[in-house]
């Protein structure tokens, strides 16, 4: 699913950038993303409950970053 997400992310964006530094931070944010989903490793030998835990926390900081990437767009785009 996580990597479903970072394909709807464009690496370059024909959103029209204001200026170079907005560019780069959307960049930037949307390579923090990837890292982080692409770094979660599973535990096997951690319980049920705090693998979920685990889990739960990563798709938090997921979301949170995909709509702080989803306004920094619309701030680009208007």
């Amino acid at each position: 699913m996580s990597t479903m997400v970072l394909l709807h992310v464009p690496t370059s964006s024909p959103m029209g950038f204001n200026d170079e530094d907005s560019k780069t931070n959307f960049s930037h944010n949307r390579v923090k993303l990837e890292k982080r989903v692409s770094s979660f490793v599973d535990d096997p030998k951690l319980s049920y409950e705090v693998a979920l835990k685990k889990m739960y926390s990563l798709l938090e900081k997921v979301e949170s970053s995909v709509y702080a990437l989803l306004r920094t767009r619309d701030m680009a785009i208007s």
